[in-house]
């Protein structure tokens, strides 16, 4: 539950919530571990955040995985700086992590007036697009990339990394549910979102098959 606080004047500064508690159970490996240029992809995330200009980096990580938290400390940053939240109910899905990372962004960082969210497994996103969601002036800027499961309904994605005003992220909190509760609250919201057009970042690293392709493509290590 959301602790309230004074009240505090936010800036146009942002935060990061990177949220890396996924259990990894269809991949059989934890995904946060996967080496790309022998940095594990938690690592690698971890850079393209402090690369934006973050005043606070949240990361929320799997409690029982104590091989990504010391990945997450492994990293250089000023005092402060970094958080890491423990997850130790990642089974409850992507939602939970995300309300794990908005009371730890509501404690830590109440003065950013905007938050990047990102995921662990878009092996493609880099710093370019980040900058260029972080750019947009709307109260929300959002990912566009095809949808990876051609049954879906949807062909086009709406999803991470996605840039959402403080305000707007702590109005959704109690409405997070499972592991699409994001991204069904930005298809349906009355704001219409800033969209930044990716179509790399629908490369999924959810199987085994899909992580020997990346290997052979050379885009993780082998």
């Amino acid at each position: 539950m959301i602790q309230h606080h004074n009240k505090t004047t936010q800036t146009n500064a942002h935060a990061v919530i990177l949220l890396a508690a996924g259990l990894s159970q269809r991949l059989g490996t934890p995904k946060q571990l996967l080496l790309r240029a022998r940095l594990p992809l938690i690592t690698h995330m971890l850079h393209i955040a402090l690369k934006s200009g973050a005043e606070k980096i949240i990361a929320v990580v799997p409690s029982y995985l104590p091989a990504v938290t010391t990945a997450v400390q492994s990293i250089k940053v000023p005092a402060n700086q970094l958080i890491v939240v423990q997850n130790d109910q990642s089974g409850l899905g992507m939602a939970h992590s995300l309300q794990l990372g908005i009371e730890a962004l509501r404690i830590h960082a109440p003065e950013c007036g905007r938050v990047l969210i990102m995921g662990v497994d878009q092996i493609h996103l880099d710093s370019a697009h980040v900058t260029d969601l972080l750019a947009a002036v709307q109260p929300i800027a959002v990912s566009q990339y095809p949808a990876s499961d051609t049954s879906s309904e949807d062909k086009q994605i709406l999803g991470l990394p996605v840039v959402v005003e403080q305000a707007q992220l702590l109005a959704w909190y109690a409405k997070l549910s499972g592991d699409k509760g994001l991204r069904a609250l930005i298809r349906h919201t009355d704001i219409t979102p800033h969209i930044v057009d990716n179509p790399k970042l629908s490369t999924d690293i959810d199987t085994p098959a899909q992580l020997a392709h990346a290997k052979a493509c050379g885009w993780l290590d082998a």
